[in-house]
């Protein structure tokens, strides 16, 4: 696993929380192209060394899942966030990828152990309802990535993609087999039991089709039957992400953004079914090979952190042929 990077942004004070494996700091981003750091590096007792991490948010609560668990953060305050007791969720690890979702008041967690529920209804104490599902879709060491499209949740992990029915917003159930990919490695070390692990992988959606990013590149999946994917083509190298490094997407104004460990990857998506690449390994100084990849696109700029920083890129240079 490469390590993890999330980020989150806050509307009202123009605030941005950022993670690392090292903690949490607040972003001021009031001048979108010049963020800036305020105050020390929060430990907030939920990250790992290695493993990945996610956001989400539910009113003034902020969660950060991380290797050690599910943390929420009484952000009503953004100079001084407040940190709740950690939650051992039963999903995460150590060294496994991290996702999180939200489907109303219900909060998906996804981590090498499974996905878990959670109802949210009083963010600062949330309840875990029903056991730890094993999708057959993650790997104890490797990226994992949620995406929800109306009633349906896609988990994406090193063992493939898995789809789960979620109109019981609290009974989530797996459709279906796990389907492979054909975008993410898995690779194997030492003597039985073999450590087995995944590169990181993103997940997007734009209309009807899936977007699975991976270490192999991305792949594109037709969704218009939303329980049944079907594979479009062959996997696309990217050039972006490699076999041990982040992997992330965003869609924007139809435009797919794909980063991971050699750089940044713009593709015009106007024909979503059949990516066209634009610009190629762009490089932006804030991704290392072997590190995490998270894009947050605000307005006409867009923020990369990775293993080296975070940086900000303009739309309109990016996008342009």
């Amino acid at each position: 696993m490469a390590g993890g990077a999330a980020m989150l942004w806050d509307e009202d004070s123009k605030m941005m929380y950022l993670a690392g494996n090292g903690g949490m700091i607040v972003v001021d981003t009031f001048d979108p192209t010049n963020p800036k750091k305020t105050g020390k590096v929060i430990d907030t007792g939920a990250l790992s060394d290695d493993g990945g991490i996610a956001f989400a948010r539910v009113g003034s609560t902020l969660f950060l899942a991380g290797g050690k668990g599910l943390k929420p953060i009484d952000v009503s305050d953004f100079r001084k966030p407040l940190l709740g007791k950690l939650i051992n969720t039963g999903a995460l690890n150590y060294t496994g990828g991290v996702a999180l979702a939200l489907n109303g008041s219900t909060l998906y967690v996804a981590g090498g152990k499974g996905v878990a529920t959670f109802d949210v209804t009083n963010p600062t104490e949330p309840t875990r309802v029903g056991e730890v599902m094993d999708t057959d879709a993650l790997l104890r060491s490797g990226g994992v990535a949620l995406c929800l499209h109306g009633f349906y949740l896609y988990a994406v992990g090193g063992k493939g993609l898995a789809v789960l029915e979620v109109s019981d917003a609290r009974k989530p159930k797996k459709v279906g087999s796990t389907i492979e990919t054909g975008s993410i490695p898995i690779q194997t070390a030492g003597k039985e039991p073999q450590t087995v692990w995944s590169s990181g992988v993103g997940l997007a959606v734009n209309g009807t089709f899936l977007y699975v990013l991976g270490g192999r590149g991305l792949s594109v999946f037709d969704i218009s039957k939303p329980e049944v994917p079907s594979k479009i083509g062959t996997t696309i190298d990217t050039g972006a992400t490699k076999w041990s490094s982040g992997a992330a997407l965003a869609v924007l104004e139809g435009k797919l953004l794909a980063a991971g460990g050699a750089g940044l990857t713009v593709f015009d998506i106007s024909n979503a079914m059949t990516p066209k690449m634009l610009q190629s390994k762009i490089n932006t100084g804030a991704l290392s090979h072997e590190g995490p990849a998270s894009l947050l696109v605000l307005g006409p700029h867009t923020y990369l952190a990775g293993g080296k920083g975070l940086c900000v890129l303009s739309n309109s240079k990016i996008f342009a042929i």
